[in-house]
């Protein structure tokens, strides 16, 4: 299983994977989609944000 979180700031959309969604609690992410394989997960980021530029962070 991997977890998925985004935030937005000055334009930019990060989005934030991990294999723990812990971890992103911890981070403060309150909104977290979960996918059952990494690619997946990509997949939707890219889908949902591809007129974004994109950083991605592994956790």
């Amino acid at each position: 299983m991997i977890y998925v979180a985004t935030e937005k700031k000055e334009g930019l959309i990060t989005a934030y994977f991990a294999k723990s969604k812990k971890y992103l609690k911890e981070m403060g992410f309150k909104w977290i989609a979960n996918f059952n394989d990494e690619q997946k997960a990509i997949m939707w980021v890219n889908e949902n944000y591809s007129m974004n530029i994109k950083e991605f962070l592994y956790g």
